[in-house]
C-alpha cells in the first residue's frame, strides 16, 4: 500500500507540480478580482505640531501661514481595508524642531489603524507648511460693559460692576496688537429690577469690528455682571436765600431758578420718598449786594444718598433781584390811623397832626409803584407806652410811634404822634 502511494507521488511529477501552481495563480486571480487594491484621498487631516517649546521658550509663536492646518493624503490598500478606514485613522504631525530657515517645516503622516495591512501612505500636495513666526505679546485690557435693547419706560441703567473688570490678552504680537476693546454685552430689554449674568468677553478691534482668532488666549473667557435698574422721577428745584442787601438797595421781586425741575434716578424705595430737591437757602447768601446776585449751584451737592442727576448739566442758577431803592413822599389821611389797644374806661386820641400825615417811603416793584396815599393805614399801639402788668397808663400826652401797613420790601420814614390818653369820664380838653 505504501509502495502505491509513493508511486503515485513520484509519478508525473512535473504535471502534478504544474498543476499546484496553476491552481495557486487561479486562487490570487479570483482573490484579487473580488478584493483588488485600490487608492483612496482622505482630506481635512488636521496637523498636530510637536514640540513647540523651541519657539516659546525663546518668546515666539507660531502661525500657520494659509490658516488651515490640515493635509490630504493618498492612501494605497485593499478594497476590504478602505471600507474601514476614515480620515481619524491618519495621524499628521510636524515636529517644529526640524523648522527650516524659511520658517517651513516638514509634516510627516501615519496610520493609526490597519498600518500592516496598508500598501502605501502618500501626502498630496506639498509636504510641508509655511508659518509666520512672531514675537510673544501680552496685554491687560479694562473689560467693557455695554447694554443693549429698549429698558421700561421711566427706568434706566445704574451702577453696573464686574466679578473681575480686567483680562489679560496674549498672543501673537501682530494679533494682540489688533485688539483695541474688550467688552461685554447685557441685554436690558424690558427690565425694571437689577440683573445678575454671566456674559461671554468679546474683543473688538479699533473700528469695532469682533476680532476671531483661535492664536489668540484669554485669561478669563466670562465675567460675572451686576446691572442696576433705576428708576427715573422729575423733582421741582425749591430754594430760597438769607440776608440784606446793601443799604439804600432792596429786593425788586425777582427771584427765580434756572432750571426749575430736573429729573433723578435712584434705587425704587429711595426714589419713591423723594418729593423735591432742596436748595438751602444758606447757598444764595444776599449781605451787602448792590445788584441783582446770581449764583450758580452744584446741584450733585444736595442730592440725597442713593440718587443721582440723569441730565448732563448739573448746576442750576438761582437769581435774586436787587436794585437801589426809590422814595416818594406821600399825604395819608390822618383818618386811616387808628389807635390800637386803648385800656377799658379810658379814651386815646391823636394829636400833633393835620388832616394828612406826611410820610417818606421807600422801595422796589410793582407793589411800590401801585400804592394810594387814600388807601394806606397805620396805627398807633397804646402797648407802646405802659405795661399791662403794672397797671392802667397814667392821663397824659405820649409821644410814640406811627406803625403803616405796606406791602413786602416797602418801608416808611419815622412818624411820630401824640398819643393823648385820658379816663373815659374826664372832659375832652377840645370840648372845654
Amino acid at each position: 500500500m505504501k509502495d502505491k502511494f509513493i508511486a503515485f507521488w513520484t509519478h508525473n511529477t512535473l504535471l502534478k507540480f504544474l498543476s499546484l501552481v496553476v491552481a495557486f495563480i487561479l486562487w490570487l486571480i479570483v482573490v484579487n478580482y473580488d478584493d483588488p487594491t485600490v487608492t483612496k484621498t482622505y482630506s481635512s487631516i488636521p496637523v498636530e505640531f510637536l514640540n513647540p517649546d523651541v519657539l516659546t521658550d525663546n518668546g515666539k509663536v507660531y502661525d500657520i501661514v494659509d490658516d488651515s492646518g490640515m493635509v490630504s493624503v493618498q492612501v494605497k490598500a485593499k478594497r476590504s481595508v478602505q471600507n474601514l478606514l476614515s480620515r481619524d485613522d491618519f495621524k499628521a504631525t510636524a515636529d517644529l524642531g526640524k523648522l527650516f530657515p524659511d520658517n517651513t517645516v516638514p509634516v510627516e503622516v501615519k496610520a493609526v489603524r490597519f498600518a500592516d495591512r496598508i500598501d502605501a501612505v502618500t501626502l498630496k500636495g506639498k509636504g510641508s507648511i509655511a508659518l509666520v513666526i512672531d514675537d510673544f505679546k501680552e496685554r491687560q485690557f479694562n473689560i467693557q460693559v455695554e447694554t443693549t435693547g429698549d429698558i421700561y419706560e421711566g427706568y434706566m441703567v445704574g451702577n453696573v460692576s464686574l466679578d473681575k473688570n480686567v483680562v489679560k490678552v496674549s498672543g501673537p504680537m501682530t494679533k494682540v496688537d489688533q485688539v483695541s476693546t474688550a467688552s461685554v454685552t447685557v441685554d436690558v430689554g424690558g427690565m425694571t429690577q437689577d440683573i445678575s449674568t454671566t456674559e461671554d468677553i468679546i474683543l473688538y478691534d479699533e473700528n469695532g469690528q469682533q476680532i476671531f482668532n483661535q492664536d489668540i488666549t484669554l485669561s478669563r473667557t466670562s465675567v460675572g455682571v451686576n446691572v442696576q435698574i433705576w428708576k427715573v422721577k422729575t423733582l421741582p428745584v425749591t430754594y430760597g436765600y438769607q440776608g440784606e442787601p446793601a443799604g439804600g438797595y432792596g429786593l425788586t421781586g425777582v427771584l427765580s431758578c434756572d432750571p426749575e425741575m430736573v429729573q433723578v434716578a435712584g434705587v425704587a424705595s429711595v426714589i419713591d420718598e423723594a418729593t423735591s430737591l432742596v436748595i438751602p437757602s444758606s447757598a444764595v447768601d444776599i449781605t451787602g449786594s448792590t445788584s441783582d446776585k446770581k449764583v450758580v449751584i452744584n446741584l450733585e451737592d444736595y442730592l440725597e444718598s442713593g440718587i443721582i442727576l440723569t441730565d448732563d448739566n448739573k448746576t442750576a442758577i438761582v437769581t435774586v433781584g436787587i436794585s437801589a431803592l426809590q422814595s416818594k413822599m406821600m399825604e395819608v389821611p390822618t383818618a386811616n390811623i387808628q389807635v390800637l389797644n386803648t385800656p377799658e374806661g379810658m379814651v386815646s386820641t391823636l394829636g400833633g397832626l393835620g388832616e394828612v400825615t406826611a410820610v417818606e417811603l421807600t422801595g422796589l416793584g410793582p407793589a411800590f409803584d401801585s400804592l394810594d396815599a387814600a388807601k394806606l393805614t397805620g396805627f398807633v399801639d397804646v402797648l407802646s407806652i405802659y405795661n399791662p402788668e403794672e397797671g392802667e397808663p397814667a392821663p397824659g400826652i405820649y409821644e410814640t410811634d406811627v406803625y403803616f401797613n405796606l406791602p413786602e420790601g416797602v418801608k416808611a420814614s419815622a412818624v411820630k404822634a401824640q398819643l393823648i390818653v385820658r379816663n373815659e369820664d374826664a372832659p375832652d380838653e377840645q370840648d372845654e
